[in-house]
């Protein structure tokens, strides 16, 4: 049975579904790191790719451009961070309870606002006509056999996650800001004490974290869907938060965890389709793998830390 469904043509094809599957969980981690090293704790990253592939996926329907439609989504993933900025930082809310809020909140606006706008399902857009992004064959590596079938032929988005891993490492590693962004995450007293505006830098931290993880939104609704659909995130932004506690906040480490959850991701629907696997166990699969991995790392930290003590 495995040997008639494990073929070149196979495992091509589940390559190729990794990657695809590992693009939102690279910008959900990218945000949550960016998060992470401001010390805001930024659990809304669900809320905001939720949103953003909302509004990214509707825009296009009134206005068939797809960079207006992406634009909008970036300025509603803004937005919701620029609210959570103010309950946290100007009214000093518990950060962790308003996310849970958000994220609750935003999945009842996601079901809500589809069905006043086109009616039919609720929370969904399907039917109505959207824009996606198209798929972009590399020049000369898409030529090359079985390296071109794998890493040719994605969205643009796709691509881009590896210009905004690099952005990301820069600006938190190798900039002022970035200094400034860890310094008020890992002690903002002291940060205050040698004048950086902490405030400021958090602040921009949640606008910064609100850009990236709306393009993760706009992936999901407008290349991995063709429509919006209110359960379409699914924990992927949760997902994207666990990674960046397993990674320490490390960029490009981010980024190969995120290609194994991709792996998992892509297995579940494989071992659905080719052999018939209970979908509902399958589904559990990459939030098994989270719960273990975080589990792990949890363990060997108190460990790590254990082991300093007694020194």
């Amino acid at each position: 049975m495995f040997k008639e469904v494990i073929t070149g043509a196979f495992v091509i094809s589940f390559l190729y579904s990794v990657i695809r599957m590992a693009t939102p969980l690279i910008y959900a981690s990218m945000g949550a790191i960016i998060s992470k090293q401001a010390g805001t704790n930024n659990l809304a990253i669900e809320a905001t790719m939720l949103i953003s592939s909302m509004v990214g996926c509707i825009t296009s329907v009134y206005i068939p451009n797809i960079l207006v439609a992406v634009l909008a989504a970036i300025v509603a993933g803004i937005l919701l961070s620029l609210f959570l900025a103010f309950m946290f930082l100007k009214l000093e809310a518990n950060c962790t309870m308003t996310c849970i809020s958000l994220n609750t909140m935003t999945t009842g606006l996601a079901m809500f606002i589809p069905f006043a706008l086109f009616g039919g399902s609720k929370g969904s857009s399907m039917g109505k006509a959207s824009l996606t992004f198209p798929s972009v064959q590399i020049p000369l590596i898409k030529d090359i056999p079985v390296l071109g079938n794998i890493v040719s032929g994605h969205c643009i988005l796709t691509y881009l996650t590896i210009v905004v891993t690099f952005l990301v490492w820069f600006i938190i590693f190798r900039t002022s800001f970035g200094l400034r962004m860890r310094a008020a995450g890992e002690n903002p007293d002291s940060a205050m004490s040698v004048g950086i505006d902490v405030y400021g830098v958090k602040l921009k931290s949640f606008i910064l974290t609100g850009i990236v993880c709306s393009l993760g939104g706009c992936f999901m609704s407008m290349y991995y869907l063709s429509w919006f659909t209110a359960g379409m995130v699914a924990g992927r932004g949760f997902i994207g938060v666990s990674i960046s506690n397993l990674t320490g906040g490390k960029p490009f480490m981010a980024v190969l965890v995120a290609l194994v959850f991709g792996a998992i991701d892509a297995m579940a629907l494989t071992f659905q389709s080719a052999f018939n696997f209970p979908a509902e166990i399958l589904q559990m699969m990459p939030y098994i793998a989270t719960i273990i991995g975080v589990t792990l790392v949890s363990h060997l930290e108190v460990k790590r830390k254990q082991k300093l003590l007694a020194k």
